[in-house]
């Protein structure tokens, strides 16, 4: 008896183990990226300036012009992200954001699917739950979005700024709505009728929820990490806010 005993607390500790590890890596790719942006920029620093004469005057085939033409395509990318990310760490400081492509690298390394919190049929701690309506209480553009609705083509998003001008100038096409929330969960508590899941690899399930904010800035997709919990209503591990 004591055996088993042990046993099962070891493979409780084995799951927070793995729990933080997962909610760790979440928390950190942000602050990861936005340091790999800044490295990419400053080793790529201005085109070559031959090859820029001997694109200039229409060699656009030679190998170094293509070089350049790469290396500048690679700097504007991790300009806007850069930009994005720094632009979202200042102004919602008690959030930590993750890039699309990371969050879905962290999910398929540990078994778990992004959905619609919809489709989620799991247990969701009291602690989080309010975290999520503290979220939602915010009235910005990290928890809202705002649009101008048009007749023929798809509303148009807004700033908050241009949405409260255009409310103050009785213009009334225009709307706001709550920021959908996305989940990741093992699929095991997902509602996934009718949805196809690329890559299923049947593996250790890990009951880790992050719930997430999806956010453009600029041209860069972004998810914000709204609140996350582990295998019990009353773990402590959470990651929605700044390291200590």
């Amino acid at each position: 008896m004591f055996n088993l005993l042990k046993k099962a607390a070891a493979k409780k500790q084995d799951t927070r183990a793995i729990i933080e590890q997962i909610h760790n890596e979440f928390n950190t790719a942000g602050d990861t990226a936005l340091k790999e942006a800044r490295d990419i920029i400053s080793r790529t620093g201005s085109p070559n300036e031959k090859a820029a004469r001997l694109k200039s005057i229409g060699f656009t085939s030679l190998p170094e012009v293509s070089k350049m033409n790469h290396e500048i395509i690679i700097n504007k990318i991790n300009e806007g992200l850069e930009e994005a990310l720094s632009t979202v760490s200042v102004r919602y400081p008690q959030y930590k954001f993750i890039t699309i492509d990371m969050a879905n690298s962290i999910c398929k390394k540990y078994g778990l699917v992004i959905g619609d919190i919809s489709l989620y049929r799991g247990f969701v701690p009291e602690k989080n739950l309010s975290e999520i309506e503290k979220f939602y209480g915010q009235n910005n553009e990290l928890s809202t979005t705002y649009y101008r609705r048009r007749e023929i083509s798809s509303p148009m998003e807004l700033s908050k700024g241009t949405y409260d001008a255009l409310l103050s100038a009785g213009i009334g096409n225009v709307t706001k709505n709550r920021r959908p929330l996305s989940i990741a969960a093992p699929i095991k508590y997902m509602n996934a009728v009718g949805y196809k899941l690329n890559g299923n690899f049947l593996e250790k399930e890990i009951k880790d929820p992050i719930v997430l904010a999806k956010i453009k800035v600029g041209r860069v997709d972004l998810y914000c990490i709204v609140t996350a919990w582990g295998d019990e209503a009353s773990d402590e591990i959470v990651v929605n806010n700044k390291n200590n």
